[in-house]
This record gives C-alpha cells, sequence and structure tokens, in this order.
C-alpha cells in the first residue's frame, strides 16, 4: 500500500514506470482503479515468482500498474493448468 500512496502523493510531472516516462497523472488516475484483488493479485504473483528481482520497488510499481489487465489472463491460465 505505501508504494500506492507513495504514487498518489508524488508531485513529480511524470512516473517512471516498465523503464518509461508516464504522465504522473495518468498513472495516478490507473493506480486509483486499484483495489484489493489486484493487491493480492500481485502479491501472489511475486511469491510464486522464482526469478530473482533486483530492484522490488521498481518491479512491484511495474506489476500494480500492469495488475488490471494481467490478472484476468493470470487466473484463466492458472485454472486451465489446474484443470487443463
Amino acid at each position: 500500500m505505501e508504494l500506492v500512496v507513495d504514487v498518489l502523493g508524488s508531485t513529480a510531472p511524470t512516473l517512471r514506470i516498465a523503464g518509461e516516462n508516464l504522465s504522473a497523472d495518468a498513472v495516478k488516475q490507473w493506480f486509483r482503479r486499484l483495489d484489493s484483488t489486484h493487491i493480492e493479485y500481485v502479491i501472489e504473483a511475486v511469491s510464486q515468482t522464482t526469478t530473482k528481482i533486483n530492484n522490488i520497488r521498481v518491479y512491484l510499481l511495474t506489476a500494480l500498474y500492469n495488475a488490471p489487465v494481467t490478472m484476468g489472463p493470470y487466473y484463466s491460465a492458472s485454472v486451465r493448468h489446474d484443470f487443463g
């Protein structure tokens, strides 16, 4: 949650997400759409990764930013895997 608060409280004109400088207003609008399911999804996905994460803050910001569009396909693939 602290990362979300950091983003929403930022006064910078741009924020770096996934290696790109994006309009802070656009990023804030996207982050306002996040709900508890998105945060739970990111926590679950990070807990299952076996890849070394060098910069967890950058990784989590990108994961949270992408959560609304990646959560559905992630869970669909998981169900297909489990019940395939």
